[in-house]
């Protein structure tokens, strides 16, 4: 909540653009995900639940930046005929 709030307010405030605004909220996403799926891991099973975790982990910053990319690729404004 400390990053997501901040980036959301500032990011949609600031000129509107939309690709900051998935910038900010994809780094809190992550370290959102890091924290919950760190809550998650058994001790007693540490090897395959680290093993799961890392692969959870990975799966979803691929996904994020990807979406970042397609967002930044994408064009700010087109032109109307």
């Amino acid at each position: 909540m400390f990053w997501l709030i901040p980036s959301i307010l500032f990011y949609t405030w600031w000129e509107g653009y939309f690709f900051e605004f998935w910038v900010g909220t994809s780094i809190g996403m992550i370290l959102l995900a890091g924290l919950t799926l760190k809550s998650i891991e058994f001790e007693t099973f540490s090897f395959g639940s680290r093993a799961i975790y890392h692969s959870i982990l990975f799966i979803w910053c691929l996904l994020l930046f990807l979406i970042n990319f397609s967002f930044s690729t994408f064009p700010r404004s087109k032109k109307k005929l």
